[in-house]
């Protein structure tokens, strides 16, 4: 229950949320047993990667409206061109860029 409750604070963290859990997790659960240190590696893994891949883009694609793959795809861009910055900027860059073609689109209608 410590760790879902740190788990959970620590989602309002972009990027450092994810390490802030690991980081005081492990050492909880390695005071149980290396059996729990491994469950909680498994679940923190586990629930990133559905976090990053299926629910984040999911959202994004329902309130901005972009589709999960250029969501994806736009983090990447961005992390590779201007590092955390640039993965932090991308899905706004994207929607503005959006709202704009929307704009021409019905500038020529």
């Amino acid at each position: 229950v410590t760790i879902g409750f740190i788990a959970g604070v620590a989602e309002f963290l972009p990027y450092f949320g994810p390490i802030v859990t690991f980081l005081i997790g492990m050492p909880l659960a390695l005071a149980e047993s290396w059996e729990a240190a491994f469950a909680v590696l498994i679940f923190l893994g586990v629930m990133q990667f559905i976090e990053g891949n299926i629910l984040v883009p999911l959202i994004m694609e329902k309130s901005v409206g972009v589709t999960g793959f250029v969501t994806i795809l736009s983090l990447l861009v961005g992390f590779k061109l201007l590092g955390v910055a640039g993965a932090i900027i991308a899905i706004p860059v994207i929607a503005i860029v959006g709202i704009f073609v929307d704009d021409i689109k019905n500038l020529k209608k």
